[in-house]
């Protein structure tokens, strides 16, 4: 039986201070070349050339202008060794026959909580996508990993994984190697993954994890919006804070909701998405999500 996390779809995304590190090129907006997204290595570049595996998709994306697409496939010099899964990880890499593909990694001091993303996977078979996350301290120390894998869904959806109780040690990682695979286990040829809009999390704090509250106890509309939006909150809630951030993770509007039913006024804000997190009298939240500014 396959291990699964709880995804939550249905457009929810990642709330995340700007202060807080980020997978590098988190939307795939910037590419070194047709296959390799910038800050990333990838199968095709590991061997030097297109084989392909792996796609800037300017087509087909969620945020800015292109998504990360892999697929599972054979190699054209070696149709012996069968189908073989895409993988992109993040920082550089190496390969030889000795040791196979070596990953670098990229430079990360921080602990986030949760990983927020947006995906879709076909596969023609039974095969299962992913997405995997190392933190080490000296390549020696495992600070958190953890493999999440990704069922079939046609259509994009936005996920969010919690992570904090697949860490292993307590000290401050200095490298992430954030990885992407079309294909988890045996491959099947013709599996493709997308990727966009990849987001960690730091809502908690490191000491005390709080569960995000029920999200029904909140109502946020409409959306997109204009000039306002309508807030609806359960009594055991009021009082709370809402605050909106640009996807840069700067603070561009905060309101303390004093009544079940409120209104805040977005008129000064230019047109585009927005986080916003409405959190308890303990600064716990209790709900977070995207909003759209159309005028």
């Amino acid at each position: 039986m396959k291990t699964k996390f709880t995804l939550v779809a249905l457009l929810t995304v990642g709330f995340f201070y700007a202060q807080a590190q980020q997978p590098p090129n988190a939307g795939f907006n910037t590419w070194d070349n047709s296959y390799t997204p910038t800050g990333y290595m990838t199968n095709d570049a590991l061997f030097g050339s297109a084989l392909g595996f792996t796609f800037q998709d300017n087509v087909d994306f969620v945020e800015g202008t292109s998504s990360l697409e892999l697929k599972s496939d054979s190699l054209s010099f070696a149709p012996s060794a069968g189908v073989v899964s895409d993988i992109v990880s993040s920082g550089t890499g190496t390969y030889s026959p000795n040791t196979g593909p070596q990953y670098s990694g990229v430079p990360f001091a921080f602990r986030p909580d949760t990983i927020f993303f947006d995906y879709k996977y076909t596969s023609p078979g039974t095969d299962t996508g992913a997405l995997s996350i190392l933190l080490s301290k000296n390549f020696s120390t495992v600070v958190l990993g953890v493999g999440i894998p990704l069922d079939t869904t046609s259509q994009w959806i936005s996920a969010y994984a919690v992570v904090t109780s697949y860490y292993q040690s307590a000290v401050i990682p200095d490298t992430l190697i954030l990885q992407f695979l079309s294909s988890y286990g045996i491959g099947t040829k013709g599996s493709t993954l997308h990727i966009d809009g990849v987001r960690f999390g730091y809502v908690h704090t490191a000491t005390e994890i709080a569960a995000i509250a029920n999200e029904t106890r909140v109502n946020v509309y409409p959306n997109p919006a204009s000039t306002e939006l309508n807030i609806s909150v359960s009594d055991n809630v009021k009082g709370s804070a809402f605050e909106a951030f640009d996807l840069t993770g700067r603070l561009v509007s905060k309101t303390i909701l004093e009544n079940p039913s409120s209104s805040v006024d977005i008129s000064k804000l230019s047109n585009g998405t927005y986080i916003y997190r409405i959190s308890d009298a303990n600064n716990l939240t209790v709900s977070q999500n995207k909003f759209v500014v159309v005028k």
